[in-house]
């Protein structure tokens, strides 16, 4: 079995098991298809919830992670977490962050 060579930021597409053609076409890299995004949303007016939305660098589809940060009147962060979703815009899991009576301690 031969392995195809990884070159120029992409995998070669000649070389590889069921793959014809130009040794040296480059097919694109995976990349997730969702946006970055950063949104402010008030809740009763007493909070603020900001959800910023980064891309997977790793795997393909919609993939994702949604950083979300609660803030009260004054400006202090009241919960942080992260919201981590599959290629098939599946919810994954929920992991705190710094933040919070529920956040992780600042020494880890």
């Amino acid at each position: 079995m031969t392995s195809a060579p990884i070159s120029g930021g992409g995998r070669t597409v000649g070389g590889a098991p069921g793959g014809g053609g130009n040794p040296d076409e480059v097919m694109p890299n995976k990349s997730s298809k969702v946006e970055k995004t950063k949104t402010t949303e008030s809740i009763g007016g007493k909070y603020t919830k900001t959800t910023e939305v980064r891309p997977s660098t790793k795997s393909p589809g919609q993939s994702r992670a949604e950083y979300v940060r609660i803030k009260n009147s004054s400006g202090k962060v009241v919960k942080t977490y992260k919201d981590s979703y599959d290629r098939g815009n599946k919810f994954q899991g929920r992991k705190p962050l710094r933040g919070g009576p529920e956040g992780r301690p600042q020494n880890e």
